[in-house]
């Protein structure tokens, strides 16, 4: 589901987002939670490992993306793009 621009605002006011022109509004991005017995788990190293996994995926299938914990600021564990 594309992320509404009402919902972006409030991230951007938050500082959780750094733009107002999040690719999650058109479809080209995604947040992938952890969860680890029903509960949401932010520990990095768990992000490590699923980035890992996606970004070899997606190679395999010629996608290139980006992983959002790869950013020098606002590191963002959670967080997959397709690059344009």
């Amino acid at each position: 589901m594309k992320r509404q621009m009402k919902r972006q605002i409030e991230l951007f006011d938050k500082g959780l987002s750094k733009t107002l022109y999040s690719k999650h509004l058109y479809g080209k991005a995604v947040d992938i939670m952890i969860v680890i017995a029903g509960k949401e788990n932010w520990d990095f190293t768990y992000y490590k490992i699923l980035a890992k996994h996606i970004k070899n995926t997606a190679k395999e299938m010629g996608i290139k993306i980006i992983w959002g914990g790869e950013w020098k600021s606002l590191k963002d564990g959670v967080h997959f793009e397709l690059k344009e």
